[in-house]
């Protein structure tokens, strides 16, 4: 277990010196550079296509830019391809576009553009957290209702969006707490360091 480690540690040394070594341009490393590099990502990733999972017994094995951008040179972009794989991932010719693929296992997925959806709520979200902290420190408490529809004039979204803000923060891990006060309505109020969730209850001020 711990030579493991040992081998692990040296091994993940060795890939960093050598991502300094790469340089800028792979066009420019001498073929023995080219070798050390490739062996490095084998041993990290195995000896075989990383798409088909071919041995390269027939057509051999290469090394491939993941974003297909020949100046990054981080080991990160590096991965091996059979020569088939690589020229449907990199058709030649006019014409014809090179589209990134990531397939090293289970570790790297393909970057995906966030929806529009999930901009506005990354956006918003922060706003109307720091907005409520704000408020209930100042007031102590808030009803719900005001919570839920001040909440979305000020943070600019939906107050369906803002309600559901709030039950993550009312939750069994957040810091407020919802209650019902004497008047029968629900306020938002901040729950007590190492207080539990409890039931709803009714407001005894």
């Amino acid at each position: 277990m711990v030579a493991n480690q040992i081998a692990a540690t040296v091994f993940t040394k060795i890939l960093a010196a050598f991502s300094f070594l790469i340089g800028k341009q792979m066009s420019r490393m001498n073929s023995r550079n080219r070798k050390r590099l490739y062996d490095l990502i084998s041993k990290r990733d195995g000896a075989w296509c990383a798409i088909c999972k071919d041995t390269g017994e027939k057509s051999g094995l290469i090394l491939d830019h993941i974003d297909n951008d020949n100046s990054h040179n981080d080991l990160s972009n590096f991965q091996i391809l059979c020569r088939s794989c690589n020229n449907k991932k990199n058709p030649r010719g006019p014409g014809k576009k090179k589209s990134p693929v990531y397939v090293r296992g289970d570790e790297y997925e393909p970057p995906r553009r966030p929806t529009p959806e999930l901009e506005k709520s990354e956006r918003c979200e922060p706003i109307f957290r720091q907005w409520l902290e704000d408020k209930v420190m100042e007031l102590e408490k808030m009803e719900v209702h005001d919570v839920v529809y001040s909440g979305a004039e000020k943070a600019g979204c939906s107050p369906p969006t803002v309600n559901r803000y709030l039950g993550k923060m009312c939750s069994s891990e957040g810091k407020f707490e919802i209650y019902i006060g004497n008047d029968d309505k629900k306020y938002v109020r901040r729950r007590m360091q190492n207080d539990k969730p409890q039931p709803q209850q009714s407001d005894s001020n």
